[in-house]
């Protein structure tokens, strides 16, 4: 598996709640929320962090396995990060092998 293969099998998976793009130079994966439904959960969650604590825990450890798998299929240092909707300069969740370096749900 290279980056670019990973890139079009998380952008064929993730289609349905926005884009993937990939960054070489710092070797990370961008998630974008675009899927209106997916933003307003995502914002939902953010607004009531406490009301949602499963739908954050689900939430990152999904991130937590995609980011083990792009470990075991490219290498350590890969990150894979999904940013706030209506705010694209700002990380919600970030995760490099398999450690969440950025969590902004709380």
């Amino acid at each position: 598996m290279n980056e670019e293969n990973i890139l079009k099998q998380l952008q064929s998976n993730y289609q349905s709640i926005g884009t993937v793009a990939f960054t070489k130079s710092t070797k990370t994966y961008t998630i974008t929320p675009t899927n209106k439904k997916y933003v307003k959960s995502l914002k939902t969650i953010k607004s009531y962090p406490s009301q949602n604590q499963k739908a954050i825990t689900t939430i990152t450890s999904n991130f937590k396995s995609l980011s083990k798998s792009l470990q075991k299929n490219l290498a350590a240092g890969y990150t894979i990060q999904l940013l706030q909707p209506d705010t694209t300069d700002k990380t919600l969740l970030s995760v490099q092998d398999g450690q969440i370096m950025t969590n902004n749900f709380k």
